[in-house]
């Protein structure tokens, strides 16, 4: 790049060399350049004629028109991902209970733009069957948060949240049914006679959380659920188990870093472990501070799939 006065006029240069002569008027000027941020190399350039050059993955093309000269950069763009499994199932991978009112946590590192429609669990429901009229009823709290900034980056806050419900019911063994919604809408899923509707929220199951969202790979995100239960005619709640991936035998460990050693304790986490928040909360909170994360019990991590159906 270079700058040269847009306007030039031939004037034959004098004989003397100690004025500022005609020619020097259109000569071009030296420019000096600091970079900053992101930077390799020389953090200054000078000359008079300073060359944009495309790198890795970054292509520059230059466009004149109407007087005015355009240069864009074009980085590698990234491919919209509309299924992504964060943490493939191992062998220790096992469905574990998850406790009333607690929130659980998973940490995501996405690998470019994630376009969801649905976030997929594996559960394991069972349930305690009862002659008498009864209810059950589960309601899930669920979302994704984000690192908080200025004064709360040590902390991780919501950045969209939502639920759903489960409910089901039969009178004196003989109708029933059970109905699934969420903050949107609800539908009846499904009826039979009995004691044996509950038949239909037994076992391995599927679990389908509806969330609209896109995520950012320049951001590392949090997913955050909590579960809650209630009932009606003396019997137990529905009973939820999460598939829980890659469990590791012991919860304590150390940490080793420059000029720190710290002894094996529950609470020494990484962000790849599931955690939960130390209090009790019916829903989600606004906010988690990190001295408030604990690990989930033999470090597992939540088997999640994001998918856009």
């Amino acid at each position: 790049m270079s700058i040269l006065h847009a306007y030039t006029q031939t004037v034959a240069d004098g004989t003397a060399t100690s004025i500022v002569r005609p020619s020097d008027w259109n000569s071009a000027h030296n420019q000096f350049i600091t970079l900053s941020g992101n930077t390799a190399g020389q953090s200054t350039v000078s000359g008079t004629n300073i060359v944009f050059q495309g790198g890795d993955n970054v292509t520059l093309s230059a466009n004149t028109a109407a007087g005015a000269a355009t240069i864009v950069f074009s980085g590698l763009g990234h491919e919209t991902h509309n299924y992504w499994m964060p943490y493939p199932s191992g062998n220790n991978s096992s469905f574990l209970a998850m406790g009333q009112n607690t929130v659980y946590m998973q940490g995501l590192d996405p690998p470019g733009p994630v376009a969801v429609s649905n976030v997929e669990f594996m559960m394991l429901y069972s349930y305690v069957s009862s002659s008498n009229s009864q209810q059950a009823a589960m309601t899930i709290n669920y979302g994704l948060y984000e690192y908080g900034t200025g004064a709360s980056t040590a902390s991780i806050t919501q950045v969209a949240t939502s639920s759903m419900s489960i409910r089901a019911s039969y009178n004196s063994s003989t109708t029933g049914g059970f109905t699934i919604g969420n903050s949107v809408s609800s539908f009846t899923t499904g009826t039979n006679g009995g004691s044996a509707m509950f038949a239909s929220l037994s076992g391995p199951t599927f679990l389908y959380l509806p969330f609209t969202t896109t995520l950012d790979p320049s951001k590392e995100y949090f997913w955050a659920m909590n579960f809650s239960s209630a009932t009606t005619g003396n019997t137990g709640p529905l009973r939820l188990n999460m598939y829980i991936q890659t469990i590791m035998n012991s919860t304590n460990w150390g940490e080793l870093k420059v000029n720190t050693a710290i002894g094996s304790g529950t609470n020494n986490w990484e962000e790849f472990d599931g955690m939960y928040y130390s209090a009790t909360s019916a829903g989600l909170p606004t906010a988690v501070h990190s001295t408030q994360m604990r690990p989930m019990v033999s470090r597992g991590r939540l088997f999640m799939i994001f998918e856009n159906e």
